[in-house]
C-alpha cells in the first residue's frame, strides 16, 4: 500500500492553473525530491498534500485514506518553505518552539512532562543544536531557525515528513549534516 497517493491532481490559484493532471505514489519507507524551477507549483503540491490548499479536481489518499477523511496529522511532520520569525522579540525558546511538534500526539489539556522533554533534546542532539535549547527563537540565524523547524517537524517521529525548501538557508557543511540525519 502506498503511504501517500495522487491521482490526477489540478489546482488553481486565482484562476490560474498551477497543477495539472499530476500523479504518483510514494511506498513507505520510500523518500521522494520534488524538482522544479521557482514557480513550478512545488510548494501548492505540498500544501494541497496537507489540506492547506483547495484542489480543483483529482484524488489524494494518505495512509489509505482520501484527504477529506485523514486525520491522524501526527503521523505527519512538516517543515514549510519559510521558517523564519519575523518577530525577533518572540519569546519562546528553541525547546518550547520543538516541543510544540509534540502536540498532535497529545490530548488537552495535557502538560509537557519529562518524557517530552527528553525527546525533545533527542531530537536537537540528532540535529547537532541541543546547545540552542534555552535560546530564545527570534534571535536565531537563518540556518539555526531552519534546523529548530526540522527538529519540530521530526520531534514526533511521524510516518510521513514532508519538506518544502529544507536546506535553502543551511550551509554545505550543516546541508550534508541534515541530509544523514533523515536518511
Amino acid at each position: 500500500m502506498s503511504i501517500i497517493s495522487v491521482k490526477n491532481l489540478s489546482v488553481k490559484m486565482s484562476n490560474s492553473t498551477v497543477l495539472s493532471d499530476v500523479s504518483f505514489e510514494v511506498a513507505s519507507g520510500e523518500y521522494i525530491g520534488i524538482v522544479g524551477p521557482n514557480g513550478s507549483g512545488k510548494s501548492t503540491l505540498i500544501r494541497s498534500l496537507l489540506r492547506l490548499n483547495d484542489i480543483e479536481c483529482g484524488r489524494i489518499e494518505i495512509m489509505g485514506k482520501p484527504l477529506a477523511h485523514f486525520s491522524d496529522w501526527s503521523k505527519i511532520g512538516y517543515l514549510p518553505q519559510a521558517t523564519i520569525v519575523a518577530n525577533k522579540s518572540f519569546p519562546a525558546s528553541v525547546g518550547e518552539v520543538v516541543a510544540t511538534g509534540l502536540l498532535g500526539c497529545k490530548s488537552f489539556p495535557r502538560r509537557f512532562n519529562a518524557t517530552d522533554r527528553d525527546a525533545v533534546l533527542q531530537t536537537l542532539e540528532n540535529l547537532g543544536i541541543e546547545h540552542l535549547y534555552q535560546e530564545q527563537v527570534g534571535k536565531l540565524s537563518g540556518g539555526q531557525s531552519q534546523r529548530v523547524f526540522l527538529a519540530r517537524a521530526m520531534v514526533s517521529n511521524p510516518d510521513i515528513l514532508i519538506l518544502d525548501e529544507p536546506t535553502a538557508a543551511l550551509d554545505p557543511v550543516t546541508r550534508d549534516h541534515f541530509y544523514q540525519t533523515i536518511a
